[in-house]
């Protein structure tokens, strides 16, 4: 009977238990496989979302570099130009005081020969004028002189006409004096001015010759030597009076002259002292522009100086921020690295350990099927039959275990897009283990 039913139906059971077995076995593994599969596909995503992170990061921080060294060299040739230009305006006011130092040069050189002028023309002044009075007071008492030989002449000259009554020739006479005061003019001029008066001394007899005879003739005396010498002197006198005259008349003019002349000095003195001291003011005023002018500077240079240690500073701080953000971003690349590393790595032996599991699947015995009469101890064989499948089974259905933990902690605190992603890549082989 035994032997009948193991004949008829013992190959369909072990198929049918063999495909039960196996195909529990690739469900399971089938499972277990998508999990980690699953799992696997966030840790790539977390991969390319950090290595998206570090790349941005990188860009930001080149952005960053970018715009940190323009606005360097932008302040670099601020602070450049602004110390040209405090250079230039100091060497404007150094030019400027060098041009204010020959300006106060030239006004002191004029200011002393507006004082020698001063003192020269006061001198020549008084001298002019002591000449002009002596003149004019020589002038006066030679004037004096001969009004008095005049009206002595003329006295004596009255007594002749008295003394020839109706016979005197009147007209002839006085053509005859008035014929010596002409001949004996230059002579008068000449000796009134200083001058040598001998040629035109030698001139007068000649001169009168004509106007004598005429008289002599008219007198009807053919020598008459006291009349001729009256007539003379007469003439000699009138001319020296009129020439005394002329020189009055001269040296007026030329006291009013002079007083012209002095005055124009003294205003042409007076207006340069005054263009002194209007020089010596704008002078004043200029330096304490200049004056102005350097305080400011200096104030200025002050405040650049200041601005360049500030700017120096913020300079220093930006440095440092690239710097760490560099190294952020670095140290973000090698947790990348080394994350990637253990996430190929992982894979690898996951997909070494899913071809070991999928051979073992394919490694299992066909199953045992048996059949016992009553004499048999039932409870063994069944234990020993399940024991079998238990382990089968066990060793083709794994738990797999799989982890992936990614945190990504942005730096706020880098301006230029900082410290990169600090990531933690934990990537644990997925393991499978028989129950």
């Amino acid at each position: 009977m035994t032997d009948a039913i193991e004949t008829q139906i013992k190959e369909n059971r072990e198929q049918a238990r063999y495909v039960e077995v196996t195909d529990e076995a690739k469900e399971k593994l089938a499972d277990a496989k998508a999990e980690a599969e699953e799992s696997f596909a966030e840790a790539e995503q977390q991969l390319s979302d950090a290595r998206a992170e570090l790349d941005k990061g990188w860009q930001e921080l080149s952005d960053g570099q970018e715009e940190f060294d323009a606005e360097k060299q932008q302040a670099e040739d601020g602070f450049a130009e602004a110390r040209d230009e405090i250079a230039a305006g100091k060497q404007q006011i150094a030019d400027g005081s060098a041009q204010l130092d020959a300006a106060e040069q030239q006004l002191s050189e004029g200011e002393a020969q507006v004082a020698s002028g001063k003192q020269t023309l006061s001198a020549k002044e008084e001298e002019t004028y002591a000449q002009l009075d002596a003149a004019r007071a020589q002038l006066t008492e030679s004037s004096k002189q001969a009004a008095e030989t005049e009206a002595a002449l003329e006295a004596q000259a009255q007594e002749v006409i008295q003394a020839y009554g109706e016979a005197w020739p009147a007209e002839a006479w006085d053509a005859y004096v008035q014929a010596a005061v002409e001949a004996y003019l230059p002579v008068a001029r000449a000796v009134v001015a200083e001058q040598d008066a001998s040629q035109a001394q030698a001139a007068v007899p000649g001169l009168v010759a004509d106007s004598q005879s005429a008289f002599l003739e008219a007198l009807q005396q053919p020598t008459a030597d006291q009349l001729v010498q009256l007539a003379m002197g007469l003439g000699n006198v009138r001319a020296t009076i009129q020439a005394l005259g002329e020189a009055q008349a001269q040296l007026d003019t030329a006291e009013q002259t002079a007083r012209q002349q002095f005055d124009a000095a003294w205003n042409e003195l007076n207006e340069g002292e005054a263009q002194i001291i209007f020089g010596k003011s704008q002078i004043a005023d200029k330096r304490a522009e200049l004056e102005n002018g350097s305080m400011a500077l200096s104030e200025g240079e002050a405040q650049l100086a200041q601005k360049e240690q500030e700017t120096a500073a913020q300079i220093k701080d930006g440095e440092e921020n690239l710097a760490e953000g560099r190294e952020k971003l670095l140290e973000g690349e090698t947790e990348y690295a080394d994350g990637k590393a253990e996430y190929e790595e992982n894979l690898a032996d996951f997909n070494e350990t899913i071809a070991e599991e999928e051979q073992k699947i394919a490694d299992i015995d066909m199953t045992q099927w048996y059949v016992q009469d009553r004499t048999s101890l039932s409870g063994y064989a069944n234990v020993k039959s399940d024991a079998a499948s238990i382990e089968a089974i066990g060793t083709v259905f794994p738990m797999v275990f799989f982890r992936c933990c990614h945190s990504h902690q942005p730096d706020d605190d880098n301006p230029y897009g900082g410290g990169g992603p600090r990531s933690d890549w934990n990537l644990q082989s997925a393991r499978l283990y028989g129950s």
